[in-house]
């Protein structure tokens, strides 16, 4: 992510360029759909983009400048329980809101770095690279891959094994809170595939422990 100035708006923007050249169709696709629908979706609690392209294999967008970095790297500033619950009830109600747009969006890939502030300390969601929008039989399974899995729900957590509900972002909004209580996630492991059969099957310890 670079900052840069937008000659056309006049102001300074967030450049997000991907890392390597992309050819392949599908990770084009995908790309051109986080970008359709993040400017369907309009509201002041989601990460805006100004415009997007591919140049010389890059895919890129521009978005608002949001410089009070990500939840991760303000983590300790919510040890306390009461700062941490109080940011869980404004990222709560963003992720509400996704919820109640007529697209019935869920994210599925919520987690510390994907929470970012600007200068007000403001909390915004970003990267909806797996996002899912409702059909008239639901949201289906999970089917597109997984978030950080140390807050994906048991559902997600392997592919087909269950059906993705708003709950399953509330999960996730659950283990976000549990982190900024104890200091680590629910469920931690040495391998991708170890924490996500924790997630599946172990219950996390109390936070009183």
């Amino acid at each position: 992510v670079y900052l840069a100035h937008h000659a056309h708006l006049r102001r300074d923007v967030a450049l997000k360029v991907s890392k390597l050249a992309y050819s392949d169709a599908a990770d084009v696709a995908r790309f051109r759909q986080e970008v359709q629908l993040l400017t369907q979706l309009d509201l002041p609690s989601v990460v805006r983009i100004f415009d997007s392209g591919i140049d010389d294999g890059h895919l890129y967008f521009t978005m608002p400048v949001l410089s009070g970095g990500t939840l991760r790297s303000r983590m300790a500033d919510y040890r306390d329980p009461w700062s941490a619950a109080a940011l869980m009830v404004k990222i709560a109600r963003a992720v509400h809101a996704l919820h109640e747009h007529p697209l019935r969006v869920l994210h599925l890939d919520l987690k510390p770095e994907n929470i970012l502030f600007d200068h007000h300390g403001t909390p915004h969601i970003s990267d909806f690279g797996i996002a899912t929008v409702a059909s008239s039989n639901g949201w289906g399974k999970s089917t597109r891959g997984i978030g950080g899995p140390a807050y994906v729900a048991p559902e997600q957590a392997f592919i087909d094994q269950g059906e993705l509900t708003p709950a399953t972002d509330v999960y996730s909004l659950g283990a976000i809170l549990y982190e900024l209580l104890t200091g680590s996630p629910p469920h931690t492991g040495k391998t991708l595939d170890g924490v996500l059969r924790r997630v599946a099957l172990e219950e996390p310890v109390p936070p009183r422990r």
